[in-house]
């Protein structure tokens, strides 16, 4: 009698064991898998390879030490018209960060190095900064302070830190607050201290 049971119920929609025949109520055949199904409203969104784009760009970039940037005028009177509005004459660390902001947050680069710092550093007799010793240097210890992240073979792009300290400029109190300084001195932008390049 139970096996005659078991026997009536085929097709009723009842599985007997895991690998029973497909039913009209969907239970799985033999060898079935059950396959990563995707809904039909994301089936034709593209797969975007963020690892693969950001290669793709580092490979768009030369090496920083082959790369010559060329400015025109009003370009770098616009830097310096930006570097104005600090105003004072800025310790050459923040004056570096400010190029590396304008040239990405306003003109849109999405990597700086050290030589667009040389080219569009001011000069010693427009008196906007203290004299610059070493662009890749000071970026580099940018790097290490999270004011600017380091994207590979001497390229850099400014943080939300950095961001944040160059919007705060030239007010010293807030800028010691972002970098967490325990003396306003600390988070001087101007140039008051004896290591003009220092930050």
């Amino acid at each position: 009698m139970e096996g005659g049971a078991l026997r009536g119920m085929h097709g009723t929609g009842v599985c007997r064991g895991r690998w029973a025949l497909l039913t009209a109520r969907g239970c799985p055949r033999p060898g079935f898998r059950r396959q990563n199904h995707v809904p039909m409203s994301h089936a034709a969104e593209p797969l975007v390879d963020h690892d693969a784009a950001l290669s793709a760009r580092l490979r768009s970039r030369p090496l920083s030490r082959a790369y010559h940037p060329t400015y025109d005028v009003a370009t770098r009177r616009a830097v310096l018209e930006f570097l104005r509005a600090k105003q004072g004459e800025l310790r050459p660390a923040y004056a570096a960060l400010c190029i590396v902001y304008y040239l990405q947050r306003v003109l849109g680069r999405d990597a700086v190095c050290g030589a667009d710092i040389r080219l569009l550093f001011p000069r010693r007799e427009e008196r906007l900064a203290g004299a610059l010793r070493n662009a890749h240097d000071i970026l580099r210890r940018a790097a290490v302070r999270r004011l600017v992240e380091s994207l590979g073979d001497g390229w850099y792009g400014i943080t939300v830190l950095g961001t944040a300290v160059v919007e705060a400029l030239p007010d010293d109190e807030q800028v010691a607050t972002l970098r967490g300084c325990r003396t306003v001195s600390c988070g001087m932008g101007r140039r008051r201290v004896l290591r003009a390049d220092a930050f």
